[in-house]
């Protein structure tokens, strides 16, 4: 029989549970190397060889995988999208930085009058009454309909039901019921909904504005989330390989890794996608819990990249699989005889195979049961 022996060094977080040997089993041993952990779990003891130059291992029902744990980063991209066109002092700032604003939401008011956001490509540049028409005519009572006062259809040209529908609007938000959209009323942004974020230098309590101040910036709907590797751990994040994000606060994130660059520092940065058929994937990343990702700058969040994904079955030490005279991929117990077996997951040393059954000692050759599993 020909014997090639298979030797796997471990590289990042190893199997939860291992195979157990004749002799004993090594403790747990974690360390941090270049910022990041990796873990070599119950690798088998050398125990003491017998004359043939090997040892036993016990097979044993386990779980075999391996992740890092690195750092994920988010960054929100802004884009100015809103400009003041309300003049006076602003008495109250109603909008949170980031706060998902749909159409009729509050976001300041000036003078005690609110204004508030809704949807338009064309921005607002005058006051709207009875008789004017327009694209922002049709803006203003697509607001209208969202809010559920008015009916018509959305044509561009104020009418009777528009400056009813708009006297009825303003009833509702406190304000003088003229039936005329004073300028600086709405400010008209490209979609929603969107997370929105106030300029917090132009507007705040107290300041005073003149009209024309660009106030409101746009987020998009999901901060990009891209993460940082050295050279060596980019060889081991393939393309779609799992990415699960700590989000701080007891849930986890679902992402997948994507295009890849390189950065000044010579660090390989990875974008990350939503992974597929993830409950979030909708939304980007964080989904619904977007908000909990500060609006400046970068936020830096844990994460374990899936470098080989866990499988369940019985586990034995690579270095005991063998092939015989057929390529055939083997395991010999302490009796000599082959065990045909097909592998399923190798990580840190050891291997899920199919073909046996947990409990059977497998031959392990003595040098390889010495040998320590090496560190990235």
């Amino acid at each position: 029989m020909t014997k090639r022996r298979w030797w796997m060094p471990g590289s990042a977080h190893g199997p939860t549970k291992a195979a157990t040997t004749t002799a004993a089993l090594a403790l747990v041993v974690v360390a941090a190397v270049a910022g990041w952990a990796f873990t070599v779990i119950l690798s088998p003891a050398p125990g003491v060889p017998t004359p043939d130059g090997y040892t036993l291992a016990t097979s044993v029902e386990g779980d075999v995988g391996a992740h890092l744990t690195l750092n994920v980063a988010a960054t929100w991209s802004l884009s100015p999208v809103g400009t003041n066109e309300a003049a006076g002092v602003v008495t109250t700032v109603d909008a949170q930085s980031g706060q998902l604003v749909d159409a009729g939401a509050r976001l300041y008011s000036v003078n005690q009058q609110p204004v508030v956001a809704a949807q338009g490509a064309v921005p607002a540049y005058r006051s709207i009454s009875g008789g004017d028409s327009g694209a922002d005519v049709a803006q203003l009572q697509a607001m209208l309909t969202q809010l559920g006062f008015y009916a018509g259809p959305a044509d561009g040209t104020a009418g009777a039901s528009t400056v009813v529908a708009v006297r009825q609007w303003q009833q509702s938000v406190g304000v003088d019921a003229t039936g005329e959209l004073t300028l600086g009323a709405v400010i008209f942004v490209p979609t929603l909904p969107a997370r929105l974020v106030l300029d917090a230098s132009v507007v705040h309590r107290g300041a005073t504005l003149a009209g024309g101040e660009a106030v409101v910036q746009w987020l998009g709907q999901s901060p990009v989330f891209t993460l940082p590797v050295s050279d060596t751990q980019s060889a081991m994040v393939g393309t779609d390989t799992r990415v699960l994000i700590d989000d701080g606060h007891g849930d986890t994130w679902q992402a997948v890794a994507a295009g890849r660059s390189e950065a000044q520092t010579g660090t390989v940065v990875i974008a990350l996608a939503p992974a597929d058929g993830a409950a979030n994937a909708d939304g980007g990343i964080c989904g619904a819990q977007c908000e909990v990702v500060p609006v400046d700058g970068q936020t830096l969040f844990s994460a374990r990249v899936v470098t080989v994904e866990t499988v369940r079955g019985v586990v034995v030490p690579t270095a005991a699989l063998q092939t015989d005279a057929t390529q055939r991929v083997v395991v010999v117990d302490g009796a000599g005889t082959e065990h045909p077996v097909r592998v399923t997951a190798e990580s840190q040393g050891l291997s899920v195979v199919t073909g046996i059954d947990a409990g059977l000692a497998v031959r392990v050759p003595a040098d390889s049961a010495t040998a320590p599993a090496s560190a990235p």
